[in-house]
């Protein structure tokens, strides 16, 4: 089973390749010109742009407890402790999406924050529901560790690279002269220890990759949907495209931010994008073979 067609790996390609050539020489130049600490824009999609990695876990989470559901009186052990799992899982969600947020968006209030996140969840669990009301265990199943691990071994993978990387933000370089812009090839910081001892927080050289871009490129999970649902399928290239565009939003907002630069957020997009065609891969198979789709 592909996660895309031939064509829309076409256009990925395409805007990655372009974007990694432009940001190779542009990086610095295009922040200096974006940048603005106190740009709405960037401020509110720094608070809710890593929201698709957070939906993937709600749903992740609602198509575990439908599954068990089913196995409920066979296997009673295994039922209470998969809706543990999924308390968990759904208890951080609420936390990152109640209190997480603060950290960006100060001026929200609390009691404000706490019921968008319970409406997020209640939203997106009942829409889960709804949408694999007809569908079979197996294919529940499969589908909920896709979108539970897409999101876990994205962010994984994108925080074993920033610690070594040690790059430094863009709103860091703007504020200390002593900080030079680094290329994204360059690995380390010989100033960063220095900084640390003076206050600054290690979190400002780790800007390489985005992991807010590689959050909000979990929404192209989306077009698995055409894949194990018939009535998605004409919409192949509306949830494509739609969340393709979400994802080049958000990372545009953390170039506006000073978060990232231009090479941050292309390589963030990446790796979920590679990570989620491995999945599809891996998961969804039948006998041990690929499911065949075909391009459109």
């Amino acid at each position: 089973m592909k996660l895309y067609s031939r064509r829309q790996l076409w256009v990925l390609s395409l805007i990655i390749i372009s974007l990694i050539l432009i940001g190779s020489f542009y990086d610095y130049h295009i922040s200096v010109n974006l940048y603005d600490a106190n740009n709405l824009f960037g401020i509110f999609l720094a608070g809710y742009g890593q929201l698709p990695a957070m939906i993937c876990l709600i749903c992740g989470a609602a198509l575990l407890v439908k599954d068990a559901y089913s196995y409920k009186d066979r296997k009673k052990g295994l039922f209470v402790l998969t809706v543990g799992f999924v308390f968990l899982v759904d208890l951080f969600v609420f936390v990152m999406l109640a209190f997480d947020t603060l950290k960006y968006i100060p001026a929200l209030p609390v009691s404000l924050s706490v019921i968008i996140a319970l409406i997020i969840i209640l939203i997106f669990n009942i829409l889960t529901w709804k949408i694999f009301k007809e569908s079979d265990n197996q294919m529940i199943r499969k589908t909920a560790w896709f979108l539970l691990l897409t999101p876990v071994l994205t962010l994984l993978v994108i925080n074993l690279i920033k610690t070594p990387w040690q790059r430094p933000r863009m709103r860091l370089i703007s504020v200390h002269s002593e900080v030079d812009f680094q290329p994204w090839w360059t690995i380390g910081n010989s100033i960063k220890e220095q900084l640390n001892m003076q206050g600054i927080r290690a979190e400002e050289f780790k800007s390489f990759p985005s992991a807010h871009t590689a959050s909000a490129a979990c929404m192209m999970t989306l077009c698995v949907l055409p894949l194990i649902h018939d009535s998605f399928k004409k919409k192949r290239n509306v949830l494509f495209y739609g969340s393709l565009l979400f994802t080049l939003t958000v990372g545009l907002s953390r170039i506006v931010a000073g978060a990232h630069f231009l090479s941050d957020i292309t390589f963030g997009m990446m790796i979920a994008f590679m990570i989620q065609g491995l999945l599809v891969k891996l998961i969804f198979k039948e006998n041990g073979q690929d499911v065949k789709e075909e391009n459109i």
